[in-house]
Formats: structure tokens, sequence, C-alpha cells
């Protein structure tokens, strides 16, 4: 549940300062339910570490801002989460997500890395694109280079 944050935490020497977007905020695509949804937890945890979150749900955006308030903010597209960004998380499996522009989306972002937690892309078309690809729960890959194997494995 909280491994993106961990891989986070392995890849940054500190959070404080890093800018990360969080694709996905429900607890499963389709709703705007986000009890129990580990992207809250980790939004929580992140900006307790000093990292700045801007977030984008296609559903669930306004309910979550109830549950983590002014710890984030709020974006209105999957770009604008990515807009400056060290790191993208993707948290929640919605079909959007699939169909993203994944060019553009690095093009936004100042950093390269993206940790899928929810599996959802091909490790090597990832690569491919030029993203530091971290697919959870995955053996690591070269295109996982850096991540420690106990990370990348979800142990």
């Amino acid at each position: 549940r909280l491994l993106p944050l961990y891989a986070l935490q392995e890849r940054f020497s500190r959070l404080s300062g890093t800018e990360v977007g969080v694709l996905g905020l429900a607890f499963k695509p389709n709703t705007d339910d986000v009890r129990d949804a580990p992207a809250v937890e980790i939004i929580h945890l992140l900006s307790g570490e000093g990292a700045h979150v801007r977030a984008f749900d296609p559903v669930a955006g306004p309910r979550a801002m109830e549950e983590v308030g002014d710890t984030v903010e709020l974006a209105k597209s999957p770009l604008e989460a990515a807009d400056g960004a060290d790191a993208v998380l993707i948290t929640t499996e919605w079909n959007e997500f699939r169909e993203l522009d994944w060019s553009a989306i690095l093009e936004r972002m100042a950093g390269n890395l993206l940790i899928d937690g929810r599996n959802m892309h091909d490790p090597a078309r990832m690569s491919q694109i030029g993203f530091e690809y971290y697919a959870m729960g995955r053996p690591q890959r070269s295109s996982q280079v850096g991540m420690p194997a106990s990370v990348a494995a979800g142990t």
C-alpha cells in the first residue's frame, strides 16, 4: 500500500521540496469513494515529509479534498498534475490513465520518475518513452535501475 512512498524515499535523499504528481485519488476506478484509498495516506505522508503534491482524479477529486485538505493541490488534468513534477505516482487504475499521452506527461515533468502502483503499463514501453519506470510488485528490470529489488518486488 505504501510501496510508492518507499520508492520515492529510496530515490530521493529527502522528500522536502520534491514535486510529486499523483494520478488517482479513489480507492478504485469509476467511483468517488476515497475511504481507505492508498493515495490519501500517501499524500498525507508526502506532505508531512515536505513534498509538494499535485493530484488528479477524474471523479474523486472534490471528495478527496475533504480528506486531504490543504495538503494537496487539486489538478484539473493529468498534464497539470505532472507539470513540474520530479515524480508521478499512479495510485488508481483508471482506464483514462492507460490512454494518456505519456510523452506529453514526460515533457511537462521536471524529472522522469514514474511509479506505477497499479502495474498498468509495460515497463519496456515506458522506459523507451524516457521514464525511469517502477512498477510495484514486479521483479526489477533494466528499466528499474536504481530501485532496490525489495521495493520493486513489493517485499
